[in-house]
């Protein structure tokens, strides 16, 4: 028994590696926290994603440092799906931003009571679900999941019958979230009046057609709107009235209510015209009083056979350089119209003295073309007078400003006119950046420019296609070759000891 080899680890030696061990340990993780307890404090935020997904913009950081008011956000989410991810990322970094923000993340299929609680406080029903709800004060901003993509299909493939799959390819998130922020904590909400009383869209209809979705989307940015009949017992617009809107107007509008609203444009006053083809054969008016605003409104439809569906709409990705359409431009976004009415600038020879500054905002390809004969209440071509193979306009805007002796809260007259009414209807509204397009000019008109300057951040989706027999070879990679090679190395080293 003498002759045995001592042993390789003696039991001092096994018992100064253990508290070794545990002294190294206990460093390490002290000095985790203590790297923690340094990063909440200070944090330190580097954006390392694809495409700089999650920098904010200067204004949104302006907006989070000014923040005076406390304000609370809940997000009522499936974590499980795909936006999840994007909002819960931006949101923290809102929160850890601003002192005045408070975040609170509920994932409703793991916590059913508190989902119940939430959509209980705010009156919301059993179905409403994958939302943000900003609030402060009295106020509340909902922001849904459906507000938050911007989606990208082929048209032309469509159209070939080729693939019909629509891409997500850019996240809102940042823009919807400030302007929620700024929505709550505005003190003051401008006043929005809808002229009614010459065959406008409904603005409480929930038709296709119907204006409802439009209403509830400037209230949601914290607009107040009102209908207005611009009657021989009223002398003028009421004084408050920061905005008019015109939309789809059928009937000729009375020489009293036009020479009421050139009174209000001229007092520094804004104006959202929509024209429609049920107008094209009905001199509304407001075609020649949009004359004086270096506005023309064409007696035509306009097709384009490149950027289509199909049918008799006009998909537009062809913007002018202004703010209204400047982050639509940028983000490659398109607006989609039913038959639109030509509207653009009228020839320099034709303007008035002292005229405003017009921009053409939307624009056909370079397939464009006119149709200005109507038979049986159908547009068709006239080679006497329309024209094709070019681009065409089809919606404008006009400001002329800095008018001395105005009141205080105007400042430039601004007008935007559009050849489609039916784009901001309740069904068209939510295709294409059409929601984008309606809130961005109303912005514009209304003068919030921390509105405009947020655009869609781009999502960059990648896609693994598989075959079935590479599907299996991976199932029994990572089910069995992998666990089994680290169970056989495991057996190896364990009889290496042995022996």
């Amino acid at each position: 028994m003498d002759d045995l080899p001592p042993p390789s680890f003696p039991s001092g030696r096994r018992l100064g590696i253990a508290v070794h061990v545990l002294v190294a340990a206990s460093l390490f993780l002290a000095i985790l926290v203590m790297l923690n307890y340094l990063a909440a404090r200070h944090p330190l935020r580097k954006d390392l994603t694809s495409g700089d997904r999650f920098v904010l913009s200067p204004l949104t950081l302006q907006v989070l440092q000014n923040l005076t008011n406390q304000v609370r956000i809940t997000v009522l989410y499936d974590s499980e799906i795909g936006l999840f991810s994007h909002v819960d990322a931006m949101l923290r970094i809102y929160r850890s931003l601003s002192s005045k923000i408070t975040l609170d993340v509920v994932d409703y299929s793991l916590a059913p009571g508190r989902a119940i609680q939430i959509r209980d406080r705010y009156n919301l029903g059993r179905d409403d679900k994958d939302l943000v709800i900003f609030e402060a004060g009295k106020e509340t901003r909902f922001v849904r999941s459906s507000e938050l993509s911007v989606y990208d299909a082929d048209v032309n493939r469509m159209l070939q019958g080729g693939s019909r799959e629509v891409r997500r390819s850019a996240f809102k998130g940042e823009a919807l979230f400030t302007a929620a922020i700024l929505t709550v904590s505005e003190a003051i909400r401008p006043r929005v009046c809808y002229l009614q009383g010459h065959g406008e869209h409904d603005p409480q209809s929930s038709d296709q057609n119907g204006y409802r979705k439009f209403i509830e989307l400037l209230a949601e940015r914290n607009v107040s709107v009102d209908p207005l009949t611009l009657g021989a017992t009223r002398e003028s617009l009421p004084p408050d009235c920061e905005l008019l809107v015109i939309a789809g107007a059928n009937s000729p509008l009375e020489a009293n209510t036009l020479r009421k609203i050139g009174s209000f444009l001229d007092q520094g006053g804004r104006l959202l015209v929509l024209m429609n083809v049920e107008s094209l054969a009905i001199a509304t008016g407001l075609e020649e009083f949009l004359i004086r605003w270096g506005i023309a409104v064409r007696p035509s439809v306009v097709a384009d056979g490149q950027q289509t569906t199909g049918g008799s709409d006009v998909l537009v990705g062809e913007f002018g350089a202004h703010p209204v359409v400047n982050s639509l431009a940028h983000g490659h976004h398109k607006v989609q119209l039913l038959l639109p009415r030509t509207v653009g600038k009228i020839p320099e020879k034709f303007m008035p003295a002292d005229p405003p500054k017009v921009e053409q905002l939307l624009f056909t390809s370079n397939a464009g073309q006119t149709k200005s004969r109507i038979r049986d209440g159908t547009a068709y071509y006239d080679s006497r007078i329309d024209i094709q193979g070019q681009m065409i306009p089809i919606a404008a805007a006009a400001e002329k400003g800095g008018l001395a002796g105005v009141t205080a809260n105007r400042g430039a007259s601004r007008i935007v006119v559009v050849g489609d009414s039916f784009c901001f209807g309740n069904q068209l509204i939510e295709s294409a950046s059409n929601r984008d397009f309606a809130g961005l000019a109303v912005n514009w008109l209304l003068d919030r420019q921390q509105f405009l300057a947020i655009g869609p951040k781009p999502i960059h989706e990648y896609t693994l296609r598989l075959t079935p027999t590479q599907l299996t070879i991976l199932r029994w990679l990572f089910l069995m070759v992998l666990p089994g090679s680290v169970l056989l190395l495991g057996i190896i080293v364990w009889l290496r000891r042995r022996a």
